[in-house]
C-alpha cells in the first residue's frame, strides 16, 4: 500500500530484497538469476480504492523483449551492480541471501504522468507483485538440474515522499476539483497473449477495446516457461529468449487491414522494429552490445508494427488507434518451418485514469 495522503515520487519506488537459490534433479544442483532481475516478476497489479487500474500479466517476457532495442552498453553497465543487468554465465554455485534492487517497472507504476501521484485525491492505492515460478532461473548445464526454486528474503520498499507545508497548494485541489475538474494521468497499458504453435506457419488472432492501441509486436518463444541453461548469444536464460530464423514472411492486420502493406520477411522485421519504436533516428540509448544481424534473427528478434505518433518520453500523447465502444480484431500471420513452441503477442496501449472531486476515479483504457 502506498502512503496515503501524500506527494509520491514513483521515479524513485524501489524494491529490495535478498534472494537464495536452490536446484535438484541433476548433478549440478545449480541455479541463479537470469540477467535482468525483473524476470522474476510475472504480474503485477495496481488497485486504487478497491478498482482494478492495472493487471498484466507475463511482464517478464514483455521486459526481455523491450529492454535489449533500448538499453545500451552504459545502462548494462549500470544494470549490472543490483539489477543483474550484466550477461550471466553457467552457475558453480547457488545464491544465498544474494541482495537485488528493482527500480524499473512496465505499467502504471513506470509510466503514469505526472510521476509525481497525490494520494490524498486518489485514496488508498494497493500495489501486488506476482512472482514468476523456478524455471526463469538460469541452470548450471542442459542435463539438469530439473528443477529449480528461489525465495526472496528481508523484502521492503522505498520511495521518496515530497512535503508541501503550504496549505494553499492543497485548497487550490480543492477548489479545482469542486468547479468540476478533473485531473487527467496518462499511463501504459500492456496486454499480452500466449498461442501455442509447432512452427512459424500460424495465424494468432485476438480482439481488443481500447482507447489507443500504440503498437502491437509478435514474437516466438522455443523455451517459454522452461527451466534452462545460459544462451552465450544473448547472455541470459534461453527461456527469454526469442527467434525469427526460418521466418519467410509475416503480417499484422488490424480489422482487416494489413501492416506492413507489402510481403513482410525476416530482413524487414529490424527496421520495421525501429521505426515502430522511433528509434532509426536514435543515437542516445543505443541496443544490447550482444545484438547482431545473427543474434537478433536467433535470440531477440520479434516483429512490431506501430499506429500510433511518437513523442517524447517527457510527453504523452494520446495518437494510437482508437476501438473504445467496440472490438478491435487483430491478427499476427507468418510463414516459416522453423519449429517453436510459442507465439507472443504483446498490445500496448495509452490508457487514462480521470481523477474528479470526492476522490472519484475513472478509467480509460
Amino acid at each position: 500500500m502506498l502512503k496515503q495522503n501524500a506527494l509520491i515520487d514513483l521515479r524513485s519506488l524501489a524494491m529490495h530484497f535478498e534472494m537464495t537459490t536452490s536446484a535438484s534433479g541433476g548433478t549440478s544442483n545449480f541455479a541463479v538469476p537470469s540477467k535482468n532481475i525483473e524476470s522474476i516478476i510475472d504480474k503485477i497489479s495496481v488497485e486504487i480504492n478497491g478498482s482494478s487500474l492495472q493487471s498484466a500479466n507475463n511482464l517478464n517476457q514483455v521486459y526481455n523483449l523491450l529492454l535489449p532495442i533500448s538499453g545500451g552498453t552504459d545502462l548494462k553497465n549500470k544494470r549490472s551492480v543490483y539489477a543483474n543487468g550484466g550477461d550471466v554465465s553457467s552457475p558453480t554455485a547457488n545464491l544465498t541471501n544474494e541482495h537485488f534492487c528493482i527500480q524499473n517497472w512496465l505499467g502504471f507504476l513506470g509510466s503514469v504522468k505526472p510521476d509525481v501521484i497525490d494520494t490524498s485525491l486518489l485514496g488508498n492505492v494497493r500495489l501486488t507483485i506476482q512472482l514468476a515460478n523456478g524455471n526463469v532461473l538460469v541452470k548450471a548445464t542442459s542435463d539438469g538440474p530439473t528443477s529449480a526454486t528461489y525465495q526472496l528474503d528481508d523484502v521492503y520498499f522505498t520511495v521518496d515522499v515530497l512535503d508541501i507545508s503550504d496549505g494553499q497548494f492543497y485548497n487550490l485541489h480543492e477548489q479545482y476539483l469542486k468547479a468540476g475538474g478533473q485531473y487527467l494521468l496518462p499511463f501504459d497499458s500492456y496486454y499480452t497473449s500466449l498461442f501455442s504453435t509447432s512452427t512459424m506457419n500460424q495465424a494468432s488472432r485476438f480482439s481488443l477495446s481500447t482507447n489507443s492501441l500504440d503498437w502491437i509486436a509478435g514474437a516466438f518463444i522455443p523455451a517459454y516457461n522452461t527451466l534452462s541453461a545460459v544462451n552465450t548469444n544473448s547472455g541470459r536464460s534461453a527461456c527469454f529468449d526469442t527467434t525469427l530464423t526460418g521466418l519467410t514472411s509475416y503480417k499484422f492486420t488490424v480489422n482487416n487491414i494489413q501492416f506492413p502493406q507489402y510481403s513482410a520477411g525476416l530482413h524487414d522485421a529490424w527496421p520495421l522494429m525501429l521505426n515502430c519504436f522511433n528509434l532509426s533516428q536514435d543515437t542516445l540509448s543505443g541496443v544490447d552490445p550482444k545484438i547482431t544481424k545473427a543474434t537478433w534473427a536467433s535470440s531477440f528478434g520479434f516483429c512490431a508494427q506501430g499506429f500510433n505518433l511518437d513523442t517524447e518520453p517527457t510527453e504523452r500523447t494520446v495518437s494510437g488507434l482508437n476501438s473504445l465502444g467496440t472490438n478491435m480484431s487483430i491478427s499476427w500471420e507468418s510463414t516459416g518451418p522453423t519449429s517453436v513452441n510459442y507465439a507472443f503477442i504483446v498490445a500496448k496501449c495509452s490508457s487514462i485514469l480521470k481523477v474528479g472531486a470526492g476522490r472519484s476515479i475513472e478509467l480509460i483504457q
